[in-house]
C-alpha cells in the first residue's frame, strides 16, 4: 500500500507551454480545485504541469513516473 503524500502544491506559475502563456493558478486555503474550459484551451496540459510537480516520497523508488500512469490515454480526444 502507498503512503499519503504530504505534499502540498501552493501554486503553480506557467511562463509558457504548449497553449499557454502566463498562467497563475492558486491553491492556497482550497480543498478543491476545478479546471475547467474549452476543448482544446489547456486543461490537460495543467494536469500534465501539475503531475510533473510530483516527488516521491521514498528517495528509493526509482521509477519515473509519467502522466499515462495516472490517466489512460482516450482514443476519443481529437
Amino acid at each position: 500500500m502507498l503512503s499519503i503524500s504530504k505534499q502540498r502544491i501552493n501554486s503553480l506559475h506557467i511562463k509558457l507551454l504548449k497553449c499557454l502563456k502566463d498562467v497563475d493558478i492558486s491553491f492556497e486555503d482550497k480543498a478543491v480545485t476545478a479546471i475547467l474550459g474549452l476543448n482544446g484551451h489547456g486543461k490537460s496540459t495543467i494536469l500534465h504541469a501539475l503531475a510533473c510537480c510530483y516527488q516521491p516520497i521514498d528517495e528509493k523508488i526509482t521509477t519515473n513516473y509519467r502522466f499515462s500512469n495516472f490517466f489512460l490515454p482516450n482514443t476519443d480526444a481529437q
